[in-house]
């Protein structure tokens, strides 16, 4: 004698771990891995239950059941290592091939690939044109070193007599804070710089900072733009053997130079440095 079928479907809902939610019919010990960033293993086949863990997208789970609730939520029973046994909601998962997997890359940053750099300098602590090495030994720090190598006037836009006699030379290191092909330019440095009257010959020994921005092509052009301060810390004045023979110790005025009643000489100076880097 068959049994009525309101007592069956009675038995089936009462072997369900929640009452309401019948078995569905699925083949034992299935893989399925997780498709979702914002999926959880619950402690019972119910979005109000506990959180056992949160699944991240790309986990392996063992498929030991699968119910349905009154609602049409379809729940998974998975296991998940040898003690994670627990719920996760269909939807959030997939049979594998189903979905696309994408293989892990590692972040391609361009100054790390692009190290070497050489470039022009005109301005910032530069007072006139300079060449300039750099190497990024890393992602976010590097070194430079620039050296004039014309003599030129001061940067004012106009020929003087106060020209650049002997070479510019400069140290700095610099930041990149971000890894992205544009970055904001952090410098702190120092250089030395040399100017005559034709007299005498003022040498300078400065400090420098300087704030900008930076470009980097993916082809391994690089273009600077920054504001520069700099500030000496050390004035020195230079004659020649001739002129001290005669007695002819005048130093020149240096006007242009703006130098302090102290002797220091202070500049705000805009920069710009176009290079490439290998």
């Amino acid at each position: 004698m068959r049994p009525a079928p309101s007592i069956l479907l009675l038995a089936l809902a009462a072997s369900s771990p929640v009452l309401g939610q019948v078995p569905v019919a699925r083949p034992p010990a299935s893989e399925v891995h997780v498709t979702e960033d914002k999926a959880f293993l619950y402690e019972s086949p119910d979005a109000e239950s506990a959180v056992l863990r949160r699944l991240f997208r790309g986990e392996i789970l063992i498929v030991t059941g699968e119910l349905a609730s009154a609602d049409e939520v379809r729940w998974l029973r998975v296991q998940l290592g040898p003690a994670g046994l627990g719920y996760v909601r269909a939807d959030k998962v997939g049979n594998p091939g189903e979905h696309p997997v994408e293989r892990w890359k590692p972040a391609f940053v361009l100054r790390d690939e692009r190290p070497l750099g050489v470039a022009t300098r005109l301005g910032g602590e530069v007072p006139g044109l300079a060449l300039q090495v750099r190497y990024q030994p890393f992602s976010r720090l590097g070194l430079s070193a620039d050296i004039g190598f014309t003599e030129g006037y001061l940067s004012t836009g106009f020929p003087s007599q106060f020209g650049v006699k002997g070479p510019h030379l400069g140290l700095a290191v610099f930041s990149c804070p971000v890894l992205h092909n544009l970055s904001p330019l952090i410098e702190l440095g120092i250089s030395s710089d040399s100017f005559s009257d034709g007299l005498s010959t003022l040498q300078l020994y400065n400090v420098h900072g300087a704030a900008g921005v930076e470009w980097m092509f993916d082809w391994g052009g690089f273009a600077q733009l920054a504001l520069t301060y700099v500030h000496s810390i050390g004035e020195q004045v230079i004659f020649s053997y001739a002129n001290a023979r005669q007695g002819k110790l005048e130093t020149g005025s240096f006007e242009l130079l703006h130098l302090k009643d102290s002797g220091a000489y202070e500049q705000l100076r805009v920069g710009l440095t176009l290079g490439y880097a290998f």
